[in-house]
């Protein structure tokens, strides 16, 4: 869970356990959205074997997971959650730890996680396509929206963007390449 106030609340959430809070991780900033991309994930979208340079983020936080902050600040921030387990409760996290902290070119509104790709939407209208088994993480991809994108989904291979003007727009992810085409766009919420 996160907050306004910057702090990030990591949750025990198993079913055979009660819930509890884990670990607090402080951000500088207001935080607007989070998004939790497993490494399993980010190396099955692999198409061929996958060899982490050792100068990436995932090298950082294998072999678990990364937290993506969007912040009010206009920053990007890149958690490993991986790092330090409870000793009494192994698959437990203990603590965080910050890996990286970007500029996301704008204050971000909305963060979801695609196999190895994020995508993020910052106010300003635009998309911004992440590939996070790159050594260097910046965008490589803006892609314009048209309107103020609100929420993101991810169903399938497109990601669905609820629109500030009231649409609900979709972008098909293309297979060969980093980046999506506009698929559909309806209207979703009037008024």
């Amino acid at each position: 869970s996160a907050h306004r106030d910057g702090l990030i609340g990591l949750w025990d959430l198993r079913p055979d356990a009660p819930v509890a809070l884990r670990c607090t991780l402080k951000s500088t900033s207001q935080i607007n959205a989070i998004a939790v991309q497993s490494l399993s994930d980010i190396l099955s979208s692999a198409r061929s074997r996958f060899v982490c340079p050792s100068s990436s983020m995932l090298a950082s936080c294998l072999p678990d997971a990364l937290l993506f902050a969007g912040e009010n600040d206009s920053s990007l921030s890149v958690w490993s959650l991986s790092s330090t387990k409870l000793q009494s409760e192994p698959d437990v996290l203990a603590e965080g730890h910050l890996v990286r902290r970007v500029d996301s070119y704008g204050a971000t509104c909305a963060l979801v996680s695609a196999g190895r790709i994020l995508i993020s939407a910052s106010i300003g209208r635009f998309l911004c396509f992440w590939d996070t088994r790159r050594s260097s993480f910046e965008t490589t991809l803006t892609l314009a929206t048209g309107s103020q994108v609100c929420s993101l989904v991810v169903l399938q291979q497109r990601v669905y963007g609820g629109m500030e003007d009231g649409t609900v727009r979709g972008w098909e992810l293309l297979p060969d390449r980093l980046g999506a085409r506009l698929a559909c766009k309806v209207e979703g919420h009037p008024g």
